[in-house]
Parts: structure tokens; sequence; C-alpha cells
């Protein structure tokens, strides 16, 4: 190794100042994918709201058809209800089942960052031998 002049004070300095710089700037990454995981979680739960207000009209009149029907096929009143309001929380149940899908907390997490402490960690243990 050559030998630049420098004290060993002054390199653990430099180091430690990189070290600084270096945790700065994955902070920062982990900031911005943070914010951007959320976003996408944001856009998801706005996407699942719109589907199930565009859903909810023509669920209730699929419903009433098949409630209607079962009446006309000789069904009671009250078992048409009773079956079609079966089949309504099954559809509802599903639909809050394939938001929440995408409300994933592990999805929120920076795993980028996560990779890079990990990368920058095994670097500077390298260094340090």
């Amino acid at each position: 190794m050559a030998d630049d002049g420098r004290s060993v004070q002054e390199l653990f300095s430099t180091a430690f100042s990189q070290f600084g710089k270096l945790l700065r700037s994955e902070l920062q990454l982990a900031r911005a994918e943070v914010s951007s995981n959320i976003s996408t979680a944001g856009t998801g739960m706005a996407l699942v709201g719109a589907g199930a207000c565009a859903a909810i009209a023509a669920l209730v009149l699929f419903l009433m058809a098949i409630s209607v029907a079962l009446q006309e096929s000789g069904m009671s009143e009250a078992g048409a209800h009773l079956l079609t309001a079966v089949l309504g929380i099954a559809a509802g149940g599903a639909l809050v089942w394939a938001g929440l899908s995408k409300l994933r907390t592990d999805s929120l997490a920076p795993t980028v960052t996560a990779e890079n402490l990990s990368k920058d960690a095994s670097a500077i243990k390298e260094q340090l031998k």
C-alpha cells in the first residue's frame, strides 16, 4: 500500500466523514423510497374505492334481479332476499380481500435502502480488515 503521508487520526477522520455522508445519502434514499411506496398504496386504495363505488349500483341491481328470478321460480320472498343477501356479502368480502391484498405492509418497506445498507456495511467491514 502506498504511503500518502496522512496520520492514522486523519485517515480515521476521513473514514468517519465518508461514513456520515454515506449514511445521510442512505437516509435520503429511504425517505424517497417510503414516499414512493406510500404513493403506490394510496393509488391502490383510490382504485379499490372507485371500483367499489362503481360496482355498488350494478351489484344492487344484479342482486334484485336474482331475487325476482328466484321468486318467479317459486321461492318465497324472504328466502330469495336471504339468498341474494348472502351473495352480496360474499361479493363485498371478495372486494375487501382484494383491496387489502394490495395494501400489504411489506410492500411499504424500503427494500432497496435495506439492500444498500447491507452492501455498505459489508464494504466497510472489508475496508476495516
